[in-house]
């Protein structure tokens, strides 16, 4: 007696008839199996490549060279606007400032990166005005110091401090003595010299204590003359005096001094670091 074939059974059809099996090798030596060599990726495998919406690589970050380049010498330029003598070069450094900013600006590259240039070009501006304005205050104040120190006299009429000198302290008044000098004219020659850069301060002032003659020179070198006119009026109280004081910053230095009135020597002295010579009052 057959058995009847199960319902399901693929290796059997009614009536006792085999199927025939069909094997997978053909078709996958024909097609390859994913992920063996020579085969095809899986559905769905980019070949090594990152899948759609998948993290992508950050870009380098784009640098507005000109930009930064303009803040830095901008900055530099308002530093430097404040030195005296040199603060002038401060508008050569606001005009690059100036140039880089504006090609910081125009490049496209970096469209929205420009607040540095636009800063650096603001600096460069702002440093060339102050050179301009620092400049014109340093020059006032020097003017002003230089007056200052030209119009200074010194007070001869009192005992000056002594001053030692080779042969003993020095006189605090010259050989003038007796009463006030005859109304006339006078001529008053001051001479000076020293061994090394010296400092001057010259005055000459008639009968009645009015300056005719001041002068002042500030690291002079070789021989000095000064030369000066006053009219006497023959005033009792007699104010007038002729003097200089010479002083040097080399304490060795050896330094002489003369004072003549109508070609009359009136005081001759020589000492170092420090001279006084005057004529107190002028009397031929």
């Amino acid at each position: 007696m057959t058995d009847a074939p199960r319902y399901g059974d693929p290796g059997s059809q009614p009536g006792g008839q085999q199927q025939p099996q069909y094997s997978a090798a053909p078709y996958q030596q024909q097609y390859g199996v994913a992920g063996q060599a020579g085969g095809q990726p899986p559905y769905g495998d980019l070949g090594g490549q990152p899948p759609y919406g998948g993290p992508v690589a950050p870009q380098p970050k784009k640098v507005n060279g000109f930009g930064i380049a303009a803040l830095i010498i901008g900055i530099v330029a308002i530093v430097v606007a404040f030195i005296p003598i040199i603060g002038l070069g401060a508008i050569f450094l606001g005009l690059i400032a100036i140039g880089l900013g504006i090609a910081g600006i125009a490049v496209k590259s970096v469209r929205h990166k420009k607040g540095a240039a636009i800063t650096g070009m603001i600096l460069g501006v702002l440093a060339g005005i102050l050179s301009v304005v620092m400049s014109f205050v340093y020059a006032a104040a020097l003017v002003g110091w230089a007056q200052t120190q030209a119009t200074t006299i010194p007070d001869f009429t009192s005992d000056p401090f002594p001053v030692e000198t080779n042969g003993g302290t020095m006189p605090s008044e010259s050989a003038s003595t007796g009463g006030p000098a005859a109304s006339g004219t006078y001529e008053i020659v001051i001479t000076a010299t020293s061994t090394a850069k010296y400092t001057i301060l010259t005055s000459v002032t008639d009968d009645k204590g009015n300056a005719v003659g001041v002068d002042a020179q500030s690291d002079f070198s070789g021989d000095y003359r000064f030369t000066s006119t006053v009219t006497m009026t023959g005033s009792s109280d007699d104010r007038s005096m002729a003097g200089v004081v010479l002083t040097s910053s080399d304490s060795n230095a050896t330094i002489s001094c003369e004072v003549t009135v109508n070609g009359v020597s009136k005081d001759k002295q020589s000492s170092t670091g420090f001279t006084v010579c005057n004529a107190t009052p002028i009397k031929p």
